[in-house]
């Protein structure tokens, strides 16, 4: 939990990264209900350095996007952020759930690129 990685590859690069910043911006789509296979990896890769990181007290942000709008897409992957952020120590600066964007011209027309954009700038 706070030693040197078994893998040797660019979660090193990732790793200095968040020890050296203020803010993590997670981003990902929606897969089967929760965030993809590639954004969790990465998470996962966090054990070998839990403490430093948690430590740290940094911002963090969800923005997901799926094409589905049902009130049932989002809970899970957004439960599972923030149980991430109260674990790891994060603040969690908000999430854009962005259903209903199945394709770029159907996203422009949410409330969602508006909604990221007043959220990027309260940071």
């Amino acid at each position: 939990m706070n030693g040197d990685c078994v893998h040797k590859d660019d979660n090193d690069e990732i790793k200095k990264s968040l020890l050296n910043t203020d803010i993590v911006v997670f981003v990902t789509p929606i897969y089967y209900f929760g965030m993809s296979a590639q954004l969790k990896a990465v998470i996962d890769r966090f054990y070998s350095y839990t403490t430093k990181l948690s430590s740290r007290g940094l911002k963090a942000v969800l923005i997901t996007a799926a094409w589905d709008s049902n009130d049932d897409v989002m809970p899970y992957c957004s439960a599972h952020y923030e149980k991430l952020c109260r674990y790891m120590n994060f603040e969690n600066c908000g999430m854009i759930l962005g259903t209903g964007c199945g394709t770029p011209e159907i996203t422009k027309n949410t409330e969602h690129m508006q909604n990221a954009y007043q959220l990027g700038k309260s940071l």
